[in-house]
């Protein structure tokens, strides 16, 4: 959307459509495990990007440690591409970092995806992801931006730490919330951002484009 505004403030005769990033919902949805029995928060991504580096930062500094604070038993797992490489020394009985083999699992194990990104540029697809996996999500105005979800309906939007570690703690302990925020993110993937869809809607942009030929 940011970018469209961009493009149009440059240009304001041009018409642009928006064509969004998608998930196999699907694929995504398919139960291959169960939810830990522990809470465990989610980070996932590739490392390789400084945003995603960014983000673990904020998390492990300035938001773990009080939500573990709070609940004792809680575990974190940060989980991506090069997660290792750029984390070797987060690791400890409460930390797991590195990669696996079908991330399906680590979104079904959790309890909540907590991303504190700030860097912005593009959609980010672990919120797809953790959409379609049934797993709720907490991240900054940043972090959702791109998408049509909304705070407190599909997801859960803060954009100061003390904020994201509250609104963590209150998924985490409040299982109709979270099952409340799950179902809507869900049924916003399928109906937005479901593989279907997007290729309809690009279908329609190309039958438009072709009647101005």
């Amino acid at each position: 959307y940011e970018d469209k505004e961009i493009m149009l403030s440059q240009s304001p005769e041009l018409d642009v459509d928006i064509v969004p990033n998608g998930v196999d919902s699907e694929y995504f949805g398919k139960k291959i495990t169960e939810r830990s029995k522990v809470p465990i928060v989610l980070y996932v991504g590739n490392f390789t990007w400084l945003q995603n580096r960014e983000a673990v930062k904020i998390l492990v500094e300035k938001v773990w440690p009080k939500i573990k604070s709070e609940i004792k038993e809680a575990k974190l797992w940060i989980i991506g591409k090069e997660a290792e490489k750029f984390f070797p020394s987060l690791l400890s009985n409460d930390i797991k970092v590195g990669e696996v083999e079908d991330i399906r699992e680590v979104y079904q194990e959790s309890w909540v995806l907590v991303a504190p990104i700030y860097g912005g540029g593009g959609t980010r697809y672990k919120n797809f992801e953790a959409f379609a996996s049934g797993l709720p999500v907490v991240t900054t105005s940043i972090g959702i931006g791109g998408t049509d979800a909304k705070d407190g309906e599909e997801v859960i939007v803060a954009d100061e730490s003390e904020e994201i570690v509250s609104r963590a703690i209150e998924l985490i302990n409040n299982s109709k919330l979270s099952q409340k925020i799950a179902a809507n993110a869900l049924k916003l993937v399928r109906e937005k951002y479901d593989w279907d869809p997007i290729a309809l809607n690009l279908s329609k942009i190309y039958e438009k484009l072709g009647s101005l030929r």
